[in-house]
């Protein structure tokens, strides 16, 4: 029988960033049947469009997810709120420059 996990991932240009304090975090969350689940299909045009500009250092942290989102919208600061995230044991932080 295969696990799959389900992953939400952020992104922000501070390195402090978390699942509440993020700049940009993608519609769908992606579904992992290892541990070493890759993310691919991003292009630059999505951080373009959601406040990143060329040569941004972009900090990346992705979060365990349960099989099915529970995502709404606070209405206090527009952002996307996940409340079925582990956010007590994220993933290591990565970064990237932007292209």
């Amino acid at each position: 029988m295969q696990l799959i996990k389900g992953n939400q991932i952020v992104f922000s240009k501070n390195a402090l960033l978390s699942s509440s304090d993020y700049e940009y975090t993608p519609g769908q969350k992606w579904m992992a049947t290892g541990a070493n689940g890759s993310i691919t299909n991003f292009s630059a045009l999505n951080f373009f469009n959601n406040g990143f500009n060329r040569g941004d250092t972009v900090y990346v942290v992705a979060y365990g997810e349960s099989f099915y989102s529970n995502i709404y919208i606070d209405p206090a600061n527009g952002k996307k709120v996940f409340p079925n995230v582990n956010a007590a044991h994220p993933s290591n932080s990565a970064l990237f420059i932007l292209q």
